[in-house]
């Protein structure tokens, strides 16, 4: 009997992939990455020579604010809400450079300038606790070091400044959790359903797949053929996509959910969508538990689905 299971992870338990981290610290750190992917430790306080520091009054780590959608009637009293969307918001990091001389605080000043320039494209705020977990959200500068000569944010060999970012998505996005699932056994071809094991004394259609996080996320699915057809439906929230194309062994289709996103590609230049049911929906998982079911007709031992995802939040800690 053909089965999908999860051959490196425990029960249907997401695992975290693994990302190289710097060391923890016992404090939580801030830092900034480039859209040209330069990294830059903004709380960089464990050295007392030169480097740049975060002082007391950040703002926009919590929840975003929200626009609310209503209606009025005049037969009675209040309104009706319609719908609901957090907005964009603003993040201030508070700074202090410093530097043992002017040319050094001059050096790590325009290092700053170079690194935070918005026409570059987007860039990243982390904040990462003292165990090594962090969230991101991407973020443009839009202001803070235009500069202000005097006694109160700039010397000789400091400068004190609060930089102000635009951040077009509310939502913060921590490690991404990535699930795999195959055959087990020899597919029989009565099977127009592989069954996927859910627990050691259940063989079924579905699989629970798992959000940590507190906000929608919009997972990317990687199937490999062979297979006659492949459908993954999300059963919580009533969304499936479907693709007719069947795949040979070596081909690889790729459906991308994300928000600003949501492409569908075979071998990574082939667009998919000629092959996607009008009615599909890319999914989404809510947060908690997800029934998923997947359909991949004729498919055979060296056939695999991958589910990868990054947990949204609504706050960076």
């Amino acid at each position: 009997m053909p089965i999908f299971v999860q051959p490196t992870n425990a029960g249907n338990a997401a695992s975290p992939i693994v990302i190289p981290q710097p060391a923890p610290l016992n404090h939580t750190d801030v830092t900034w990455t480039s859209a040209g992917g330069a990294v830059t430790l903004l709380s960089n306080w464990q050295s007392f020579n030169a480097g740049i520091l975060v002082r007391k009054g950040l703002l926009g780590l919590g929840m975003p604010d929200y626009t609310f959608y209503a209606d009025q009637s005049p037969a009675y009293d209040g309104e009706i809400i319609r719908g609901v969307r957090a907005n964009p918001k603003e993040i201030t990091i508070p700074i202090h450079v410093y530097g043992r001389d002017r040319p050094e605080c001059l050096d790590i000043f325009h290092a700053l300038v170079d690194d935070f320039d918005p026409q570059a494209g987007m860039g990243q705020i982390r904040i990462s606790e003292a165990d090594g977990s962090y969230r991101t959200i991407g973020a443009y500068y839009s202001t803070g070091l235009e500069g202000q000569d005097d006694d109160d944010a700039w010397g000789r060999t400091w400068m004190s400044a609060a930089i102000v970012f635009r951040v077009p998505s509310p939502f913060w996005e921590g490690e991404e959790y990535r699930v795999t699932w195959e055959l087990a056994g020899t597919p029989g071809a009565f099977y127009p359903i592989l069954p996927l094991k859910v627990k050691d004394s259940q063989i079924t259609g579905e699989v629970t797949a798992k959000n940590v996080g507190n906000v929608r996320a919009f997972p990317i699915w990687e199937s490999s053929g062979p297979y006659a057809s492949f459908t993954a439906a999300n059963q919580s929230i009533d969304q499936q996509f479907f693709i007719s194309k069947a795949l040979i062994l070596g081909d690889t289709s790729v459906v991308d959910a994300r928000q600003g996103i949501k492409s569908a590609y075979l071998n990574g230049t082939t667009n998919l969508w000629e092959w996607m049911d009008i009615d599909s929906q890319l999914l989404a998982l809510e947060p908690g538990d997800n029934d998923v079911v997947l359909t991949a007709p004729a498919a055979t031992s060296d056939s695999k689905v991958t589910m990868r995802y990054r947990p949204r939040w609504k706050t960076a800690y």
